[in-house]
């Protein structure tokens, strides 16, 4: 009795909305029918899904009816399309009816502790801060102060000695001080480390310089200062026809050459996060390449890379832009060269507050497994305008 592809019935319950833990799953109903359409019994049935994450339990043969039932769930956000396959070690009948199902995070899975919410200082718009704490705490960030003509948009430097009250602002660097071609800086990532050329103490940023005002045209430079406040020997990093953009840096000297990682996002690309190799000079090592480190499985466009060791793991934090607004994500690794297949965790998430976003993120380790986030707010009172982050505020968090 030959299989009809096409009138046998292939359906999915629920089609949408079931959560990616791994366990929740939508049922795949499987009628089999012959050229008649008449049913068909006694056949094997074998499940395959097209997608991330996909945990497939198989439907057993059909019954008097030509009925087979079998489940599919995911470990990753995203769309699965299911494929049924009727005597697979036979004939191998693909039926047509493919239908998808949608998986998604799950808003009461397990996120890491909230241990304390401070809202630090307010602006037009303050975003993507970077903290350093040697005694002192240091922050840098994007954006506009306020709307006077000594604040344009620019990088922007505070203090404090608690992480929580902080010094008024000075803006540190303008697009003019690049070049006359560019329109627009922001995205700061600083390091402090001892110059082996000086054997002095030196701050080294890396940041985004764009050619259009907002960020169009991106490029990822790098610079030095004595003290964190003047900035010279500005180059060009990275150039890349997708816009690279967002940079954030980590020390890591090794052979061939190689001193910073500097992981990175593309304007075109926003789903995947880089990293590139730069030499001591700051220069970028070619012959490395640029590799993609991580892949994000859902329809979401993220953003913002931050890359800390953390409670003996590498973790990997960055803005996700979802339907309601933006949160923050991270996920985790043992090795700071990849972090595909690892398990997304949403630690800020705005849905139900009366925040449409949270940029940045700015991420500083603390005690044990503790830690800070940092990110500029964008209330929902704004109308959602993501060039509006009127507030800066710190999050003391621990890791589960």
């Amino acid at each position: 009795m030959a299989v009809s592809p096409r009138l046998s019935i292939v359906t999915a319950s629920p089609e949408r909305g079931v959560f990616a833990d791994g366990r929740s799953s939508a049922a795949i109903a499987i009628r089999v029918r012959d050229l008649a359409g008449d049913a068909v019994a006694a056949r094997p049935v074998r499940l395959a899904a097209v997608g991330e994450g996909a945990v497939l339990t198989q439907p057993g043969p059909t019954d008097a009816q030509g009925l087979a039932t079998g489940q599919v769930a995911s470990t990753e956000p995203g769309v699965l399309a299911v494929t049924v396959t009727v005597d697979p070690d036979g004939e191998a009948v693909v039926l047509a009816q493919q239908p998808e199902v949608e998986f998604i995070l799950d808003p009461e899975a397990p996120s890491d502790e909230v241990l304390g919410v401070y809202r630090i200082f307010e602006g037009v718009h303050v975003t993507a801060p970077t903290v350093l704490h040697t005694g002192t705490f240091q922050m840098w960030y994007g954006g506009r102060q306020d709307g006077g003509e000594g604040s344009p948009e620019g990088l922007h430097y505070r203090t404090s000695s608690d992480g929580v009250a902080w010094s008024g602002h000075m803006t540190v660097l303008t697009s003019a001080e690049v070049g006359p071609a560019f329109a627009w800086v922001g995205d700061p990532s600083v390091l402090k480390r001892l110059d082996p050329a000086s054997a002095r103490w030196q701050y080294v940023l890396f940041y985004t310089a764009a050619l259009q005002p907002g960020g169009g045209g991106s490029q990822v430079w790098s610079a030095v200062s004595a003290n964190g406040l003047t900035w010279k020997d500005h180059r060009v990093l990275l150039d890349t026809p997708a816009g690279a953009a967002a940079p954030a840096a980590l020390l890591d000297p090794g052979p061939e050459g190689r001193a910073f990682r500097v992981y990175f996002v593309e304007r075109a690309d926003p789903r995947r996060v880089r990293m590139a190799w730069a030499d001591e000079g700051r220069s970028p090592l070619g012959d490395l390449g640029v590799q993609v480190v991580y892949t994000h499985p859902g329809p979401e466009s993220i953003g913002d890379p931050e890359v800390r060791p953390m409670n003996g793991r590498w973790q990997l934090f960055f803005s996700l832009a979802t339907g309601s607004g933006v949160d923050v994500a991270k996920v985790e690794s043992g090795s700071p060269d990849s972090f595909e297949g690892g398990e997304v965790q949403v630690v800020v998430r705005n849905e139900g507050s009366d925040l449409c976003a949270t940029l940045g993120p700015g991420v500083l380790p603390r005690e044990g497994a503790n830690y800070d986030l940092y990110a500029g707010l964008v209330s929902r009172e704004s109308g959602c305008d993501l060039s509006r982050a009127g507030a800066m505020q710190r999050w003391r968090l621990q890791d589960r």
